[in-house]
This record gives C-alpha cells, sequence and structure tokens, in this order.
C-alpha cells in the first residue's frame, strides 16, 4: 500500500510543483514578471491574501526575507489526530462539520474520506470517492449546506472520471457530480448560496462555475490565476500550477496562485459572473512560496497554509501578512478551515506530510489545530 501510496504521491509532486522545492530554491528565487503581473493591489473586500512569486530582491514583487511579516510566530499548533503515512493516509481536503463537531478529512491516494472528532481526535470512517488510478488523487473537500460533502478528483483515466464529486450527509459513496474536458486539476472548492459551487483548477490556471445541478462552465481563467513554474526561479516541476486554494469573502473570490504565489481578487458581479481579477498581495516567494488553501474568518482576514515552508499566514484587509505558526508539528499543510463559536476561534489545518513522504524522511501526517486571538 506505501509503495502505491508513494507513486500516487509522486505524480502528486510532480503536478503540485513541490518535489524539488528546497530552501536553495527558495533563497535564489528570481523575480519573475512580479509586480507588471497586474496593475493593481486592490486592498478592498474586508479581506486579502498572499502568495510566492518574486523575491524582494525586485522592485514590487516582494520583500526580504521576512518583509511584510507581522512578526514571529506565537505559538505551536496542537495536533488533533495523527495519520499513517505506510497506509496512505496524507491528508489533503479539508471541511469542517461544526454541527456534528468534526472534520472531514480526505485521503489524497486512497480515495478515503474520515471523520475527526474535534474533542478527542477519534477517527471514523466517513465515506469514500473510486479509488485513484496510480496518477489520480483527491484534493479539495467542502460541505454543502444539507451536509454532504463535495470533493475534488484528479484523474486522467476515462474509466475513473475526475471532477466533483458529491457524498451524502450520512457518508458513504461518492458520486460524481461535475465534470467537464477543460477541467483537468479540480483543487479548491467553494459553496456559493445558490447550490451551486466555484471550483479552482490548478492546470488550466482558472475557476470553474457548476450550477446546483452540476453543469460546469468557465468562469475566469488566465492572467493572474495562470501558473508558471519558473516564476520564483529555476522550474521545481514541468508543470505550470496556478489557482490553488479558493475562498469567498462577500462580492469577492480570493485565489492562490501556487507558482506565482500571489492571492488573486475576482470581484463578483451582481449577476454571478466573474469581474476583472486583480491582485490582493503581490508575490514574495521567500514567505510565501508553496501558497496553498485559504480560509476566511468572520471578520474577513484570510489564512493561507503555505506548503513547502511549513508555514500559516494570517492576511489583514489591507494584505499585511502575519505568521502565525511555522515548523512541526506543520508538515506540509494544505487545507485551512476556521472555526469559530462562543467568542473563540480555532483554525484547523490538515498537514500533508508529502515531501516527507517522498524524500523518505519521517512524514508526520495529522490535522493539526491553531487557537486564534481575537
Amino acid at each position: 500500500m506505501f509503495r502505491r501510496a508513494l507513486v500516487h504521491s509522486a505524480l502528486i509532486a510532480s503536478v503540485l510543483g513541490i518535489a524539488a522545492c528546497s530552501e536553495d530554491a527558495a533563497d535564489g528565487a528570481g523575480a519573475g514578471p512580479g509586480a507588471a503581473s497586474s496593475s493593481s493591489g486592490a486592498h478592498q473586500g474586508g479581506s486579502g491574501g498572499g502568495g510566492a512569486g518574486g523575491s524582494g530582491a525586485t522592485g514590487g514583487a516582494g520583500s526580504g526575507a521576512r518583509g511584510g511579516d507581522g512578526g514571529a510566530p506565537a505559538q505551536v499548533p496542537e495536533v488533533v489526530a495523527a495519520f499513517d503515512a505506510a497506509t496512505g493516509q496524507l491528508p489533503e481536503g479539508l471541511a469542517l462539520d461544526a454541527a456534528a463537531g468534526r472534520a472531514l478529512v480526505g485521503f489524497a491516494t486512497t480515495g478515503a474520506i474520515v471523520a475527526v472528532d474535534l474533542d478527542d481526535g477519534a477517527v471514523t470512517p466517513f465515506g469514500n470517492l473510486p479509488q485513484p488510478p496510480p496518477d489520480g488523487f483527491i484534493t479539495g473537500l467542502a460541505l454543502g449546506a444539507d451536509g454532504s460533502v463535495y470533493a475534488a478528483l484528479v484523474s486522467p483515466d476515462p474509466a475513473i472520471p475526475g471532477g466533483i464529486y458529491k457524498v451524502p450527509a450520512a457518508g458513504g459513496a461518492g458520486v460524481l457530480f461535475a465534470s467537464d474536458a477543460l477541467m483537468t486539476f479540480p483543487n479548491g472548492i467553494v459553496v456559493r448560496a445558490d447550490g451551486g459551487l466555484l471550483v479552482s483548477d490548478s492546470a488550466a490556471g482558472a475557476v470553474f462555475a457548476a450550477d446546483a445541478q452540476g453543469t460546469v462552465d468557465l468562469w475566469q481563467q488566465g492572467g493572474d490565476l495562470a501558473g508558471q513554474n519558473d516564476f520564483c526561479g529555476a522550474p521545481l516541476n514541468g508543470f505550470d500550477i496556478g489557482a490553488n486554494g479558493i475562498v469567498q469573502v462577500g462580492d469577492s473570490v480570493f485565489v492562490a496562485n501556487n507558482d506565482k504565489g500571489s492571492i488573486v481578487r475576482i470581484p463578483v458581479e451582481g449577476d454571478g459572473t466573474a469581474g476583472v481579477p486583480v491582485l490582493f498581495v503581490a508575490p514574495d516567494c521567500a514567505n510565501l512560496g508553496g501558497a496553498d488553501g485559504l480560509a476566511a474568518d468572520a471578520a474577513g482576514d484570510l489564512y493561507l497554509a503555505v506548503n513547502h515552508q511549513n508555514r500559516l499566514v494570517r492576511i489583514a484587509g489591507d494584505g499585511a501578512t502575519t505568521t502565525l505558526a511555522e515548523g512541526p508539528p506543520l508538515d506540509f499543510p494544505a487545507s485551512p478551515a476556521i472555526l469559530e463559536a462562543g467568542g473563540a476561534a480555532t483554525l484547523y489545518v490538515t498537514s500533508f506530510a508529502l515531501a516527507e513522504a517522498l524524500s523518505g524522511g519521517s512524514p508526520e501526517p495529522a490535522l493539526v489545530s491553531l487557537s486564534l486571538a481575537p
């Protein structure tokens, strides 16, 4: 099982562009297009995002080694539940079910979705997607209003269609809900008020919209959403990986660009269509390289998982970034989510542990939590 999991993981690494990510790559990152890739910072809409692009050596593209960061990490996250990399339990997707007091976690290489009790960390089976082929994997999860779970599956095998699957609220097998020939790398998922979805696609550098019946249309594409694998210096992989994490705050959708490390803001027009994308936070390889999943709190601040830098970052409404935590037990953090109740807020994130698993190191896959200061 572990051999099969690592075969899957090798493809994930090559596609996500992290197998060769190293301190040398981050320290020697070049500027790439930098600030010239967009004409606006667009500090509005109540929340912001962060990314990874040009280094501080280039005008407008970023800052120094910790430029723009609000200070040292405030605390060390706690492990809620530890998983077993040897059996392919590499957690990528995450959705919180606050009413049930649990987190739903997807294992990228096995197709399994488990429920984690947020009080005691107990792990129980919940659902499953089709077993991903050797070159397929599960990415993002999202909870629907009816308690069903949407899960993204990347699969080039026509016998196992890729797209967005829907798992019933009671759990069990997922069924294909939305797919499109152009949506080849579905990643982050936003559930819209009308029951439809917005889905980032990392290969297409795009966001797709699926209506409540699962019909898919291209919502926005290209420009700052597109990947560029050499943006932070020497290419780390053979693929361009663009749009990744996605979250909606009011009438703005924010998208993390993995290669360029920027967070892009897309206005939502009155009819639900996409406005013109603009950069919210300029590229910053040193601090935000590997920008992955996004979450937002009730105040509109964004929270970014920076995967190969093992870092969690808060991004305020004016675009200012603060490192909340970095290092163990964070191990390739992928998907953040926030639970707010009783005046307290907790940030949960999956530790995907992919880089350690691939390198033959000591992977520590887990669901971890971090209490957020008021």
